[in-house]
């Protein structure tokens, strides 16, 4: 799938009395305290992306009742100080025809709005809508054909329907239905993957499964040769650099249930392993990650505290380096991430600073980096970061570290080392740490005096 979330608003969703997301990146970082509705942000993604096919049916109360029964909103979900009102609603970018594969010769947008209401007023009897649509980009211009679509699948009040096109051709009104409602009813739902931060593995009681080992379980088994595969890019995800993880197995156990099993690193018999959960926390977080990531073929990824139950220099690191590639290589469209950390700061352009205020939920694009660095003086980011500050003062050619081969590396190479996370730099980073936590500290007093 192809396609890009570039822009989200929620109003009256738990916290979030009004919240608007603009400017948003391949990566994006929320961070805050707990408590500041982080999670809330990718919950009402989540929950916009299942409303869409409820609120397309032609009777609005039919629909909220049907989304209510199916468990996709609950009346908690909505606004504590609200009117009883709950508004979701986002635009795409650039959504290529892979985004519609069930379609003979699929359609594409440049930019394509939705925006769904849910109307508790009256409790007992919950109003879903479609409340706005609008497309650009595709052959042909299109509105009437909207216009005579939601006519036929839905009640008044119509959405504000659009549509920008500079090609005049016709598009029969076959082809538009069958785009819409295969984007509505099976593809729209399946954009975003939400890893929770509830992924501890379940008590070792000899009964029962991991929800995590069941997943692979069933992905290893898929007659879907799409799911098998990404199934076997897993494995290999885990067994390559950074990670390198050994080779694991699914087995029946006695007693009932399954187990996933991790092979004894050499030169152990290939036969000898132990189940994940004794691995540590730390690692069942990783596969339940990257499970989520690869299996899912979900375009849009969103992460609750990755850096849970990580060792932030060890396995925090190695989890971010391969969360990079993912999106670097395009495994995953987009990535959000709600942290507490900056170990995770993978937009250089800034993050989403999140907090609580008289009970709802602020949200506002910070560009300043070292504002976090601020409130994590012991983590690996902010001395790396000032780090790399102090190597900007040295002359380029100037020979700063001497690698464990004996080779001379230069500030200017350094830079370039930090910023790849070389193994080298890490050294580096280890060896002159006292130096760069001073610097922070001192960025934090000058911030403090102003």
């Amino acid at each position: 799938m192809d396609v890009f979330l570039s822009e989200f608003w929620a109003r009256g969703f738990r916290s979030l009395a009004d919240v608007r997301l603009e400017t948003l990146q391949p990566t994006n970082v929320f961070y805050g305290p707990n408590g500041s509705g982080k999670s809330n942000v990718l919950a009402a993604m989540q929950t916009f992306l299942k409303l869409v096919p409820w609120a397309v049916q032609r009777d609005p109360a039919a629909a909220g009742r049907q989304a209510f029964e199916r468990e996709v909103v609950r009346l908690d979900d909505l606004y504590a100080r609200g009117a009883g009102r709950m508004t979701l609603g986002a635009r795409f970018d650039n959504c290529r025809g892979s985004v519609f594969p069930r379609l003979a010769e699929p359609l594409a947008f440049t930019e394509l709005r939705l925006e769904v209401t849910l109307d508790c007023k009256v409790r007992s009897a919950p109003l879903l809508r479609l409340s706005h649509l609008s497309v650009a980009g595709n052959p042909g211009d299109f509105t009437s054909d909207l216009s005579a679509w939601w006519d036929h699948h839905s009640q008044d009040p119509k959405p504000p329907l659009q549509m920008v096109s500079d090609d005049p051709a016709h598009v029969d009104r076959a082809e538009v239905d069958r785009l819409l409602l295969a984007l509505f009813q099976n593809d729209l739902p399946r954009l975003l993957a939400l890893c929770d931060a509830n992924r501890v593995p379940s008590a070792r009681t000899g009964r029962g499964t991991d929800p995590l080992v069941e997943s692979l379980f069933e992905a290893e088994h898929s007659a879907d040769d799409r799911i098998f595969q990404r199934a076997q890019k897993l494995r290999t995800i885990l067994g390559e650099a950074p990670l390198s993880r050994p080779s694991f197995r699914i087995v029946q156990r006695a007693e009932g249930g399954r187990e996933l099993r991790e092979r004894l690193p050499d030169p152990n018999p290939d036969e000898l392993s132990i189940p994940l959960d004794l691995a540590g926390l730390g690692i069942h977080q990783i596969y339940a990650i990257l499970s989520t990531i690869v299996i899912s073929g979900a375009p849009i990824i969103g992460l609750e505290e990755p850096e849970a139950h990580l060792h932030a220099p060890t396995t925090g690191r190695s989890l971010r380096r391969v969360l990079e590639r993912a999106v670097q290589t395009g495994i995953v469209q987009q990535l959000f991430i709600a942290t507490h950390s900056n170990l995770f700061d993978l937009d250089p352009t800034g993050y989403f600073d999140v907090s609580l205020q008289s009970g709802a939920t602020f949200v506002r694009r910070v560009a300043d980096l070292s504002e976090i660095d601020r409130h994590h003086l012991y983590e690996p980011g902010p001395a790396k970061h000032a780090l790399a500050r102090l190597m900007r003062y040295a002359p380029p050619d100037e020979v700063v570290f001497v690698a464990p081969d004996g080779a001379p590396i230069t500030a200017a190479r350094m830079l370039e080392l930090l910023a790849a996370d070389e193994d080298v730099a890490v050294r580096f980073l280890e060896t002159l740490h006292g130096a760069a936590l001073r610097v922070v500290r001192l960025d934090a007093k000058r911030a403090t005096a102003t």
